[in-house]
Parts: C-alpha cells; sequence; structure tokens
C-alpha cells in the first residue's frame, strides 16, 4: 500500500506549479498501479484540464495525490471497459423512468 509521508494541513493549496513534471517516481508508481493507462498522455491531459480547462485557477494542496487518483480513476475506466472485462460498472443496473 501507498502512503504518503505529508502531515495533514501541512501544506498551502497552490495552483499547478509550472513547469509540472512528470518524474520517473511517478512513472513507476503508474506502471505498478495504473498499468492501463498511457501515462504520458493523461498526465498531458491532466495538466490541460487544470491550466486551461474547468479545473484552470483551482488550487490543491498535493498535486501529485490529485495526479495519482486521476490515473487511478483511468486505470478504472480502462478496467470496465476492457474486452471480457468482469468489472461492472455504477451504471449497471440503472433504468430510465419516465414520469406518467
Amino acid at each position: 500500500m501507498f502512503e504518503l509521508d505529508i502531515p495533514r494541513g501541512s501544506r498551502t493549496a497552490v495552483a499547478l506549479p509550472k513547469p509540472w513534471l512528470l518524474t520517473a517516481e511517478m512513472k513507476q508508481w503508474a506502471a505498478t498501479h495504473a498499468p492501463l493507462v498511457d501515462v504520458t498522455e493523461e498526465t498531458k491531459q491532466f495538466v490541460e484540464y487544470w491550466r486551461e480547462g474547468e479545473g484552470k485557477g483551482k488550487k490543491k494542496k498535493n498535486w501529485e495525490l490529485t495526479w495519482r487518483n486521476r490515473m487511478k480513476r483511468k486505470q478504472g475506466d480502462y478496467e470496465r471497459t476492457a474486452p471480457g472485462s468482469t468489472v461492472t460498472s455504477a451504471w449497471d443496473g440503472y433504468k430510465e423512468v419516465s414520469e406518467g
């Protein structure tokens, strides 16, 4: 299990740093925890979202943790959509109810 060595409340929230660097340690983490994810492409999209998209100007206390959460979420997306996957979606069993 991975644990961050960061005491709660010890950091001030900041906008995504420039430059945002994808380190060797981050790539290694992703290879273990998000092997189906194209880490380089998803990191580009992560940076674009937080710099130019809906996340622009929003602040976080721990950007690496935010990045890891995105990689884990993308891994889950790929696992759900992989051919032969037995992972179910939160939408399984969803039905549209018409008002009558």
